[in-house]
């Protein structure tokens, strides 16, 4: 996984949410609301899921 800043800021470890079973906990600050509440995207290097699985695109 590509990263650089670990705190969410330049996206280089966003990653495309295939599926998702519970809440994304999106930490990262580069997403925009619009993008979280899409819950198609997420910064893995900082953002969890509050659940029990997601299904990303690498």
């Amino acid at each position: 996984m590509l990263y650089d800043c670990l705190r969410g800021e330049c996206g280089l470890c966003r990653v495309r949410v295939r599926a998702v079973e519970g809440v994304l906990d999106h930490r990262d600050v580069f997403l925009s609301e619009r993008q979280r509440a899409a819950t198609t995207e997420m910064c893995v290097c900082v953002s969890r899921v509050a659940g029990t699985r997601v299904e990303i695109d690498c």
